[in-house]
């Protein structure tokens, strides 16, 4: 789906303010499991052994090794991508607690979720083995994903839709619009690089946006501070990385069914700083 397709798919749902849709739109790369298990060196996929240069250790909080998730060749996906601001080249390797014991609600998660951006993979290869310690339920199965262009609007509970004001009708059509788009089990069953998530249970850029201030979200006290609007300011900076859903083929099952999100700010992305990442999980 392109741009225009969504903006079609608007008209045809009696949305009126197209303009807003066309500046919210973004475009995201819908990753799809494939059926087959495999464990190519530079292969988009979930699971396996990482590939990862010889200078880079396996990641590590409180000496302890993080489960490996997935990484991405950018040089295959679509076109997209760079537009987006994602690199050209390299590969993006995702990792996350191995006892998915961290939310992402909490900045005392920090460490608890890593990724790593490997800018030349000729000069890196599949991982010898998994560590000593890392758990045999987080060692999960190779699975490639297949690489599809698509377009996005963000999800109905965002800091983006909440910001347009809309009428009770108009929202009801935006939910619409978005059925229209996106099946509602999509997030079960589909990755996204980049776009907006398929999201389970709240407003992640505002998450982020209170985390990285310093402030608790696993209850409601961060949204009753008195520098809400300040944040919800900031949490127009933060942009969704990767989406990783549960997937029986690889052996990953993220709380009830739910999914792994790494977000970024903008400037971060920008500048390649993916250590600056933060991840979030949803369920049901």
């Amino acid at each position: 789906m392109k741009v225009d397709q969504v903006i079609g798919a608007a008209q045809d749902v009696g949305y009126s303010d197209l303009d807003s849709i066309r500046a919210l739109a973004r475009g995201a790369v819908v990753l799809t499991p494939d059926a087959a298990n495999v464990e190519r060196t530079h292969a988009t996929r979930l699971g396996g052994l990482p590939t990862l240069p010889g200078s880079v250790s396996w990641p590590q909080r409180d000496g302890k090794s993080l489960a490996f998730i997935a990484q991405v060749d950018l040089s295959t996906q679509p076109r997209i991508a760079a537009e987006e601001g994602f690199p050209r080249e390299g590969l993006l390797l995702f990792f996350n607690d191995a006892e998915q014991s961290t939310w992402g609600f909490d900045p005392k998660d920090a460490g608890s979720s890593a990724v790593i951006y490997v800018p030349e993979p000729a000069n890196a290869s599949v991982a010898a083995d998994w560590p000593s310690d890392l758990p045999e339920h987080a060692r999960y199965n190779p699975c490639e994903l297949v690489s599809e262009e698509t377009a996005a609007l963000p999800p109905w509970e965002s800091v983006l839709i909440e910001d347009l004001n809309l009428g009770p009708e108009q929202l009801d059509t935006y939910q619409v619009l978005l059925e229209r788009l996106s099946g509602d089990d999509d997030w079960s069953s589909r990755g996204l690089l980049g776009g907006y998530p398929n999201q389970i249970q709240g407003d992640m850029m505002l998450e982020c946006a209170l985390v990285a201030g310093g402030l608790y979200c696993g209850d409601a006290r961060a949204y009753q501070d008195p520098r809400l609007p300040v944040f919800r300011e900031l949490a127009r900076e933060w942009r969704l990385l990767l989406q990783v859903p549960s997937v029986d083929a690889a052996g990953m099952m993220w709380g009830d069914l739910g999914c792994l999100y790494y977000w970024i700010r903008e400037e971060d992305l920008k500048e390649r700083r993916f250590d600056r990442s933060w991840m979030i999980l949803q369920c049901s």
